[in-house]
């Protein structure tokens, strides 16, 4: 992954023992939601954690009394309590969700033991206090809502595993691959349904209607029964809903069912289905739907809470935070990165690009560049860059830009054999615009006529990275790493990283130092040098908390540079090597740097705003953490960083002036992002800049940079 970072500021080194990463908006942090519950406006949700939102899901905060607990799902009242299923125990709330405790446990819970699985187990619940949890070796059963439990003197004997469980009337009714089975006598005997069509009625969710009809979302569609589970009919046998339904909804003649790719619905009752358009797989994989006020309800995997008001044909975001870091297949994505752009930073995500002005602390989505029906590209974005008050972006579509910070996106044309959708990376350098990553290498374009002219390329400089520092060029990517020093006129292979099988990302420190992160293919995947890219030094990423090599945890992860610290987010999705790593001598020694949940997260980007670094996790959403607490001042014997800028006067109403050493270019930028003054001057003019607050970035010779504010006021 390729993230600039083009602010860096100075640091103190206090001790990061102590110090916490800060987790940014409680819900979902990419939460792969299961379930959840809704009681007038307050819900409670879960997937791998519980939370609660007391206004329907415009906030959130996590639900922090139950301590060991793994995949919440099912979560629902039952009288006066509400409980919480998960893969090792059955929790109860009296208090709506506040504090939690056990009522019946078939996992390890013990303390200092780690949470263990459980059987497959499904809940049911019924009026007057009754419930039910089943699993493929025994069903226990509870009169007194949870507070005891009672096993019946035979489990059901199925073939698999539970996938459903009823309490209607006298019976108990469980649905699972093999098919559907009731007991009426309490769980001593059971019968098995006949077959429908052939098909057994293998029931993924049960709904019990007022009319007393029993309706069953299955692995091969929706069948209902109208003799409370006895026989079972499907009114359209060869109609289109023959797939397996994930969740379901009901109210009076109108059916709503949830499966892969595909949200389907019925006014009559199941007799005709129609498929609700678009198929917007973005939303991913709705768990759980439910009909309240006018509105449908659901648990989805990809946002976490949504809603929609036109019968699922568009869908709405109800949380503050990260949406969703899984797609619907459940495949990660590897186009998550930063980009700092100062006044504001954004974040590229599967489900579109989120923006922050407050160093990370908030978040809002952006994401009309996908507002059409075939939003099927989800936040597949190649590359983003600055130039002037433009932002540039690649996706599979092409070229795009913004003038408004990212909120909106319009299309723009790359004219010439390199045409924008071939490439994956791209820089504007005063009124060049390199691109790579395509078949035809790195390709240069110039602006004319309000469109890019392709005015040459250099094919076989070829691979995703592309990295412009003033005149010199690193691009390529795969087998090795290309450098320019005249702007892309002429091109020079840096054979040092033959051996790799492949470059990912290349960073310069604030002093001029190289690395490289490479694909690890069982060699060493960070490298360094000294020398612009001539030669090549492997670094070896270890730490003794750790052990052994983490360079493949290290190549699905993240890397960057602030000033001469390094910092490693690793992702090793089946193993324990995850968390944030940083190095303040080179690579020599690495620390953890991570607390609590996040030294268990994969992180899959890292990248810089204000005075914070971030880590955006899977599972977990966006951590924060002070630049003064993990930034430490270089100990290597390299060129000083800029001291901090002073400005005077300050407010100023006309003349400024800006001191500070080895001065390359000052760049002046409103609270838009909007750049309104460049100089490679230590004085400008104010006067025909509007009242306001201004952001002064200067930039010396070797890249080290600082700022500072600037108030206009005439």
């Amino acid at each position: 992954m390729r993230i600039l970072f083009l602010v860096l500021l100075a640091l103190a080194t206090p001790s990061i023992l102590s110090s916490q990463w800060l987790p940014e908006e409680a819900f979902p942090e990419g939460e792969y939601l299961r379930t959840f519950m809704l009681d007038g406006d307050s819900v409670i949700a879960g997937g791998d954690r519980l939370y609660r939102s007391s206004n329907r899901g415009t906030a959130w905060r996590e639900v922090t009394t139950i301590q060991n607990y793994m995949h919440v799902t099912r979560i629902e009242r039952s009288g006066d309590a509400v409980l919480a299923l998960g893969d090792t125990a059955l929790w109860r709330s009296l208090d709506g969700g506040e504090t939690w405790s056990v009522s019946l446990s078939w996992g390890y819970l013990a303390p200092g033991q780690p949470v263990g699985f459980g059987e497959p187990v499904q809940l049911a619940i019924a009026s007057q206090g009754r419930l039910a949890v089943a699993t493929k070796s025994w069903v226990e059963l509870s009169s007194d809502n949870g507070v005891t439990w009672r096993r019946t003197a035979r489990g059901p004997g199925l073939y698999n595993h539970p996938s459903a469980l009823a309490l209607i009337g006298g019976r108990i009714h469980v649905g699972e691959p093999a098919g559907h089975r009731y007991s009426t006598d309490g769980g001593a005997t059971w019968i098995e349904s006949p077959e429908v069509d052939g098909r057994k009625v293998a029931a993924m969710q049960f709904v019990w209607t007022p009319d007393g009809t029993l309706h069953a979302a299955t692995t091969s569609g929706y069948y209902y029964s109208s003799d409370t589970g006895s026989t079972w009919m499907r009114r359209v046998p060869s109609d289109t809903l023959n797939a397996s339904i994930d969740a379901m909804a009901i109210e009076a003649d109108t059916i709503w069912t949830a499966h892969y790719g595909y949200f389907m619905t019925s006014t009559d009752r199941g007799a005709t289905w129609r498929s609700v358009l678009p198929s917007d797989r973005r939303v991913g994989r709705l768990r759980k739907i439910v009909w309240a006020d006018d509105t449908l309800w659901a648990a989805s995997s990809g946002l976490g809470f949504v809603w929609s008001t036109d019968d699922g044909l568009t869908w709405h975001e109800r949380n503050r935070g990260m949406p969703g870091q899984i797609n619907d297949n459940g495949v990660f994505y590897d186009r998550d990165e930063f980009y700092d752009f100062g006044t504001f930073a954004l974040l590229t995500t599967p489900v579109g690009i989120l923006r922050t002005l407050d160093s990370g602390r908030t978040w809002t989505k952006h994401d009309s560049l996908f507002a059409r029906i075939d939003r099927r590209l989800g936040g597949e974005i190649f590359d983003i860059v600055r130039h002037d008050d433009t932002l540039y972006l690649l996706n599979p579509r092409g070229l795009h830009t913004s003038t408004d910070g990212g909120v909106s996106w319009t299309a723009d044309e790359l004219a010439g054999h390199g045409e924008g959708h071939i490439h994956r990376a791209l820089e504007v350098v005063g009124d060049t615009l390199f691109a790579a990553g395509g078949m035809f290498g790195v390709v240069r374009f110039v602006r004319e006529a309000g469109r890019w002219r392709q005015i040459d390329s250099t094919i076989g400089v070829d691979g995703p990275v592309l990295l412009v520092r003033g005149d010199t060029v690193f691009a390529g990517g795969s087998p090795t790493l290309w450098r320019s020093t005249d702007r892309g006129a002429r091109w020079q292979n840096l054979t040092g990283l033959v051996i790799a099988p492949g470059v990912l990302s290349v960073q310069v420190s604030a002093s001029g130092i190289v690395y490289a992160v490479t694909e690890a293919g069982g060699m060493p995947a960070l490298w360094m040098s000294l020398d612009g890219g001539e030669t090549w030094s492997a670094i070896a990423v270890r730490t003794a908390q750790l052990g052994g090599s983490l360079d493949s945890a290290l190549v699905g992860g993240a890397f960057i540079v602030v000033g001469e610290t390094l910092f490693i987010g690793l992702n090793d999705r089946y193993g324990p090597k995850r968390g944030v790593l940083r190095s303040t001598d080179r690579g020599e020694t690495w620390q953890p740097i991570a607390n609590g949940r996040l030294t268990n997260a994969s992180v899959l980007a890292l990248g810089s705003h204000g005075r914070q670094v971030l880590a955006w996790t899977q599972s977990y959403g966006v951590w924060r953490r002070s630049i003064d607490e993990v930034v430490a001042s270089s100990p290597l014997d390299e060129p000083a960083p800029l001291r901090p800028m002073r400005i005077t006067p300050n407010p100023a109403s006309s003349l400024v002036d800006i001191d500070v050493a080895n001065l390359a270019e000052l760049t002046v930028t409103d609270a838009l992002g909007r750049r309104v003054i460049v100089t490679g001057a230590s004085s400008f003019d104010t006067s025909t800049l509007s009242n306001g607050l201004y952001v002064v970035v200067a930039r010396d010779r070797v890249g080290a940079v600082t700022s500072a504010t600037l108030l206009v006021r005439h």
